[in-house]
């Protein structure tokens, strides 16, 4: 909130019903951190019912800090923000970047992923939930790059079990890179990483499983930044990917995808393309038929007003 001293906050919103379908209300802003908080993500404990916050915490030198919170009605009450989450892996005390932030509901733990900005390396903390509106954090940090992982993204892949993290290496011309880990006892380990996009980007990956197909899909900023798609499939930690598909041919920065698992069988993706010198969000739905997937008619939901970007999540 930058109209009050950039405390970090949050709203619960009620998706309306019938005729209204298409409609959200808001309640009341709930303030989670005083912290001026930046590089906010959140997911949603289907385990616990709870709702976690990370978030890079300006009062603590910049590492991660996690809140938990529990919804009632349309509001949430958070506990107190566990910090220093991240800043203690080897060479230790650096800043989080370039974080993401996923469930892993077999095991029912939490993943941060993130470069440290001591030694430029990708590392991943695993926690959960430990009670009263908060989350411990067992183990260390573990790195799955020795390089430096530029941007990250990360989801859960529930019919092999393993955590999937993409990442564009620094050291390779940041270049689209993705690999599995395997959660167990509050920690974690990695195979090998793969490459699954050889075009020079710098914009945030993304991914989303389908456990109808036992599926993955990448989304991503590949050549001259264009929007592509494109499935992995995994057997242990080792991916197959299927052909790559172009969903946008402007710049496409921040795409997102999600699937819906209860009723279409369909992705919805959400990005923000750079065209005619405006940014605006935009979004489409993909169907994955074996490893091929097509896209229906684009969807603008903003407008341009003059910012820098639009970041859909």
């Amino acid at each position: 909130d930058e109209g009050n001293g950039n405390v970090g906050k949050a709203k619960v919103g009620t998706q309306g019903t019938g005729a209204n379908k298409g409609t959200i209300t808001w309640g009341a802003a709930v303030q989670f951190t005083s912290a001026s908080p930046l590089q906010i993500r959140a997911l949603y404990d289907s385990t616990n019912d709870k709702v976690v916050v990370s978030y890079r915490d300006g009062s603590n030198s910049n590492r991660a800090s996690v809140c938990v919170g529990t919804i009632s009605g349309t509001s949430i009450t958070f506990g107190t923000p566990v910090q220093s989450i991240t800043g203690s892996e080897s060479g230790g005390g650096g800043a989080m970047e370039y974080n993401s932030f996923c469930y892993c509901p077999t095991t029912d733990n939490y993943a941060i992923i993130y470069n440290s900005s001591s030694g430029n390396k990708g590392w991943c903390r695993i926690g959960k939930y430990s009670g009263t509106n908060s989350s411990s954090w067992p183990n260390a940090s573990v790195q799955f790059l020795n390089n430096q992982a530029r941007e990250t993204g990360c989801w859960y892949d529930t019919t092999a079990n393993k955590l999937i993290v993409a990442f564009n290496d620094g050291s390779d011309s940041n270049h689209g890179h993705v690999i599995a880990g395997t959660v167990s006892g509050d920690n974690v380990t990695f195979g090998t990483k793969q490459e699954y996009d050889g075009t020079a980007a710098d914009l945030v990956p993304d991914g989303c499983h389908d456990p109808d197909t036992g599926k993955n899909i990448i989304i991503y900023s590949g050549d001259s930044y264009h929007g592509y798609t494109r499935t992995a499939t995994l057997s242990g930690t080792t991916f197959t990917f299927g052909s790559a598909y172009k969903f946008c041919l402007d710049a496409t920065s921040h795409p997102k995808i999600a699937y819906d698992s209860a009723g279409s069988k369909k992705f919805l993706i959400t990005y923000s393309p750079y065209r005619s010198s405006q940014q605006w969000g935009e979004s489409i739905i993909a169907t994955l038929s074996g490893t091929v997937i097509t896209y229906d008619t684009k969807y603008q939901f903003s407008d341009d007003n003059g910012a820098a970007s639009t970041k859909p999540s």
